[in-house]
């Protein structure tokens, strides 16, 4: 529970990060909107359901989290 309060707060801050890099050109805002929909994904299953079916998922971003631990363990609970 605690760790879904602290991924879900996470997300939040991404998030905040990635419209702050739509306004600011210099700083990137695609890393800070997939770190925010990750840490969704991880305190909602439902979010984490729709997102491994999807097409874009499991063309670009499976092979990646596959490869790192973390990721493995926050889309697979």
């Amino acid at each position: 529970m605690l760790r879904q309060i602290i991924l879900f707060f996470l997300g939040i801050v991404f998030l905040m990060l990635g419209v702050i890099g739509l306004l600011i050109p210099v700083i990137p805002q695609v890393p800070f909107f997939i770190a925010a929909l990750l840490c969704f994904c991880g305190c909602i299953p439902g979010l984490r359901k729709w997102l491994a079916s999807t097409t874009i998922y499991q063309r670009y971003l499976l092979s990646h989290i596959q490869k790192h631990k973390f990721l493995r363990d926050l889309m697979e609970e």
